[in-house]
């Protein structure tokens, strides 16, 4: 279980770098060679036990993970940069909206470190459903609705919100 704690966070920063990439070197063959490969190394660790859905609350982030693949994925697939990944980003895309979808917290939001419900990654996690929606994908209305129950719930007095789940 605690692989599964790397994964999310490799999977992650691979993501988030790619996407850099993807969008601040469009014209550039060794950036965008980066990214595809990226594309090919998040693919490998997809099939891995250490990134199934997770629907406990334990100290893990694949959570993390799953939301920046997802965001890439449908950036890649929309701008036609997964090349020889194109057939396997377009089979995951749904398959991570899926997974997103069994890892809510009980009342939504989403899981952080074992701490339930944490703004730092519920807030990800529905810009990355988002970015699912605008391209095309199904994301049922009800994971929105309580994720901003969620976020609303963990508002500061002062308007700010705390980087976990308030108690």
């Amino acid at each position: 279980e605690n692989g599964a704690i790397w994964a999310g966070i490799e999977t992650g920063g691979t993501s988030i770098v790619a996407e850099a990439l993807l969008f601040s070197a469009p014209d550039d063959k060794e950036a965008q060679a980066a990214v595809q490969k990226g594309i090919g190394f998040l693919l490998g660790w997809l099939d891995k036990k250490k990134m199934e859905a997770l629907t406990k609350i334990t100290y893990d982030y694949r959570i993390w993970g799953h939301c920046l693949i997802l965001q890439l994925f449908c950036y890649a697939r929309a701008r036609k940069a997964a090349g020889e990944h194109e057939a396997a980003v377009n089979e995951w895309i749904p398959k991570l909206v899926e997974i997103i979808r069994k890892e809510e917290h009980k009342g939504g939001g989403w899981n952080y470190a074992g701490a339930g419900s944490a703004c730092f990654v519920t807030a990800p996690v529905l810009q990355s459903l988002i970015v699912a929606r605008q391209h095309g994908e199904n994301v049922p209305e009800e994971l929105f609705e309580r994720g901003r129950e969620a976020l609303i719930k963990n508002r500061l007095k002062d308007g700010g919100y705390y980087y976990g789940p308030r108690g």
